[in-house]
C-alpha cells in the first residue's frame, strides 16, 4: 500500500497497476480498506476517468473525518467532491472541495493541494469565470514546482495558457508557453496540448505556416479536441471546408465548452452560406445543449457565490474563533491582574511590616552605637595616655642599646609594611591600577633604606631585569600574587613562573614559587 501511494505521486497509471489484483475487501482493517478506497479514487480522477458512485469514496471521508484523520481527511473530502461534481450534484461538490480547501491550509502534501487548485480552476473555468480560474492555476503551478513534479508543472502552466487563449490574452498566454517550452515534457498528451497553445498563438499573429507545422506535429503525438478546432479553422481558411467540417464534428465534443461553442458556430456559418439547413439545424441544438450545459448546469453567478458563501462562513467561523480566543485572553489576563494585585497588595503588607521591625532595630542600633562612640572615645584617651608612657619607656631603653637599635629600628618591621609608599601599593592593586615609574621609585628608596641586604643582593645578581627585582621587593613586602599581577602588569601565572626562575637565579636552588617567598623574605 505505501509502495503504491509512493508510485501515485508521479505516476498514477502505476499506482492503479499496483493496486488491481486488490479490491476493497482484501483488506481486513478498516484503515487500509479506506486508505486502499482513497487511492484508488484519487489515481482515476488523475486518469481523468469519473466515478458513476460515491459511496465507497464517502464512507472513506466519514471514516478519516470520524478519526480527525487531517492527513487524509481533506483528500477524501477533496475526491468525494470530484465525484459528486461529475454525477451533476455540482452545489454540494463545491461545497465539500471548499471544505477540503480549508483542509488543506498548511499541508505539505504538495500533489494533494495540486490536485486541490487544478480541480478548482477547472470548475471556474468551465463556469466562465476566468479570473478565478487563473487564480487556482497558479496555486497549482506552485505546488507542482514544490513537488519537483515536471508532469504536474507542464499540466499547470497548459492549463494557464489555454486559460488566457479563451480569454484573448494572447501575451500572457505565450509567457507560459515559454516556460514549458523548457521542461522535458515526457507525457504525450501534455506536450502535444503544449504544441497546440503554441500554435494558437502563432494564429494571433498571423504566423499561419508556423502554427499549421506546429499542429501536425500535435496530432502525431496525441489527439486534442483544441488541436482539432485550430486544425479545422487553418483548413477553412485555405479553403478545405471538407477536412475543415470534419475536424470542428470532432471538436464540438469537446469539454472545454469555449472550443465547442467555437467549433458548432464555424459549422453553423458555414451549413448556413451552403443551404445544409438540416444540418445547421442539428449543429444549432449540439449548441444549444453547451449552452445549456454550460450556462444552466455551470452558471458563473452560482458557482462563485457557492465558492463566495463557503468563504464567509469559513471567515466567519475563523472569526468567532479568534474572538473565543480573544475573550479567553481576556478573562486570563484578567485572572491575572486580580492575582497580581493581590500579590502585591500582601507583598506590601509584608514589606511594611518588615519596615517597621527594620525600624525600630534601627533605632535600637543607633542608640548602641551612641554607647559604643561614648566608650571609644574613653578608650582613645587610654590609648594616648598609654602610647605616652610607651615613648617614655622606649627612650628610656635606648639609653643602653648602640645607634644601630635606636628605638626607631625595633619596630622596622611594622614601619616598612606600613609607610605610605607600600600602602599606596596595596590600594592601586585595590583598585586594579599598574604601578607607575615614580611608585617603583619610591619603592626602591624605601627598600635601600630599610632592607639593605636585599637591594645588595639582587643588584648583585647579574641575570635579574628590572620586572624581576620589582617582583622580589614586593614579595618581601607581604604583597599577594594577585596584587603583584595588577601593579607590574603581568597574568598571575607569569609571577609564578617567574618567582620559580628566581629562586635557581638568586638561591641556585630548584623549587616552587612558595619555597622563593620563604627564602626572600628570610633576607
Amino acid at each position: 500500500m505505501k509502495r503504491a501511494e509512493e508510485a501515485s505521486r508521479f505516476s498514477p497509471y502505476n499506482a492503479v497497476n499496483m493496486l488491481k489484483h486488490y479490491t476493497a475487501d482484501s483488506f481486513r482493517v478498516e484503515r487500509d480498506r479506506n486508505l486502499y478506497t482513497l487511492l484508488i479514487s484519487e489515481n482515476i480522477h488523475r486518469m481523468g476517468i469519473t466515478e458513476a458512485d460515491d459511496s465507497a469514496i464517502a464512507e472513506c471521508r466519514l471514516y478519516y473525518g470520524k478519526h480527525h484523520d487531517k492527513r487524509y481527511y481533506g483528500r477524501a473530502l477533496l475526491h468525494n467532491g470530484i465525484t459528486l461534481y461529475s454525477n451533476g450534484m455540482r452545489y454540494r461538490a463545491i461545497e465539500m472541495i471548499k471544505q477540503a480547501e480549508h483542509e488543506a491550509s498548511g499541508s505539505d502534501n504538495h500533489n494533494f493541494v495540486y490536485d486541490l487548485n487544478d480541480i478548482l480552476g477547472m470548475i471556474n473555468n468551465q463556469s466562465g469565470n476566468n479570473k478565478l480560474a487563473t487564480k487556482y492555476y497558479r496555486k497549482a503551478l506552485a505546488a507542482a514546482k514544490s513537488a519537483s513534479n515536471p508532469t504536474l508543472t507542464v499540466k499547470a502552466l497548459n492549463r494557464l495558457a489555454d486559460t488566457f487563449d479563451a480569454a484573448g490574452m494572447p501575451d500572457s498566454m505565450y509567457k507560459y508557453i515559454e516556460e514549458c517550452r523548457k521542461i522535458h515534457i515526457e507525457d504525450n498528451e501534455q506536450y502535444a496540448a503544449m504544441l497546440t497553445n503554441d500554435a494558437a498563438y502563432r494564429l494571433y499573429i498571423r504566423d499561419t505556416v508556423r502554427a499549421e507545422k506546429l499542429l501536425r506535429k500535435a496530432q502525431a503525438v496525441f489527439t486534442l479536441y483544441k488541436t482539432q478546432k485550430l486544425t479545422g479553422d487553418i483548413y477553412a481558411g485555405q479553403g478545405h471546408m471538407e477536412q475543415a467540417c470534419s475536424l470542428w464534428y470532432e471538436a464540438i465534443f469537446s469539454p472545454q465548452p469555449d472550443i465547442g461553442i467555437a467549433a458548432c458556430h464555424n459549422l453553423t456559418d458555414h451549413f448556413n452560406k451552403s443551404g445544409q439547413y438540416k444540418r445547421a439545424a442539428y449543429i444549432s441544438q449540439k449548441l444549444n445543449t453547451i449552452y445549456e450545459n454550460t450556462y444552466l448546469n455551470n452558471n458563473t453567478l452560482e458557482i462563485a457565490y457557492v465558492q463566495t458563501r463557503y468563504d464567509n462562513m469559513a471567515t466567519e467561523r475563523q472569526a468567532r474563533r479568534i474572538q473565543t480566543v480573544n475573550l479567553s485572553a481576556m478573562a486570563l489576563l484578567a485572572i491575572l491582574i486580580l492575582t497580581f494585585i493581590v500579590y502585591h497588595h500582601r507583598r506590601i503588607k509584608s514589606i511594611n511590616n518588615r519596615y517597621s521591625s527594620e525600624l525600630l532595630l534601627y533605632n535600637m542600633t543607633c542608640a548602641e552605637l551612641e554607647k559604643l562612640q561614648h566608650l571609644k572615645e574613653k578608650d582613645n584617651v587610654l590609648i594616648a595616655d598609654k602610647m605616652k608612657e610607651i615613648d617614655r619607656l622606649q627612650q628610656r631603653l635606648a639609653e643602653y642599646h648602640d645607634d644601630r637599635c635606636r628605638p626607631d629600628n625595633w619596630n622596622m618591621k611594622e614601619q616598612i609594611l606600613q609607610a605610605p609608599e607600600v600602602m599606596r601599593l596595596h590600594s592601586m592593586a585595590a583598585r586594579n591600577k599598574k604601578a607607575s615609574d615614580e611608585d617603583w621609585a619610591g619603592l626602591y628608596r624605601l627598600a635601600t633604606t630599610w632592607l639593605p641586604e636585599l637591594m645588595s643582593r639582587l643588584n648583585n645578581t647579574d641575570s635579574l631585569n628590572i620586572k624581576e627585582t620589582n617582583v622580589c621587593l614586593l614579595i618581601r613586602l607581604r604583597f599577594i600574587p594577585s596584587e603583584i599581577a595588577i601593579l607590574t602588569d603581568m597574568s598571575p601565572q607569569l609571577i609564578t613562573n617567574m618567582r620559580v626562575r628566581m629562586l635557581f637565579k638568586i638561591f641556585g636552588e630548584r623549587g616552587g614559587a612558595r619555597d622563593f617567598d620563604s627564602r626572600i623574605r628570610n633576607i
